[in-house]
This record gives C-alpha cells, structure tokens and sequence, in this order.
C-alpha cells in the first residue's frame, strides 16, 4: 500500500482496537513485572533482611542493582 492510498474506515477502526490491545497487554505486563520485584523485594526485606546490619542492608543493595542493570543492559 503506497502513501497515496487510504485505509477504510474500518481497517482503521480495527488497527486503533488492535492498538489498544497491545498496549493494554503491555500495561499488564508491565504491571505483573513491578509486582514481581516489589513482592521479592518486600518478602526479604520483612523475612531474612529484618534483623540484618546495615553493611548487610548495603550489600544486598549493591547486589540488586547489578543484577538489575545487567538485566536492562545498563
């Protein structure tokens, strides 16, 4: 299909629903994501980290944050 050529009203009703799908799945996505690491975060700050130093405290952040740069290429 060229640049001189246009979409049917309904083809383009159906590519913006199509649209919404998609970003409604990244949403989701996104959202199962942060649940995740806020719960992992959150169990082991309330279980094993209660009681730790904060040596500890800071080697655990340290290790987080290169496993979360490593993992988003930073």
């Amino acid at each position: 299909m060229g640049p001189e050529m246009s979409l049917s009203k309904e083809a383009l009703v159906n590519a913006k629903r199509k649209m919404e799908l998609l970003d409604n799945e990244d949403k989701e996505l996104k959202n199962n994501f942060d649940a995740y690491i806020y719960g992992k975060v959150k169990d082991w700050l309330y279980t094993d980290g209660e009681d730790v130093s904060t040596t500890e405290f800071q080697k655990h952040l340290d290790s987080l944050k290169c496993e979360v740069d490593d993992f988003f290429g930073v």
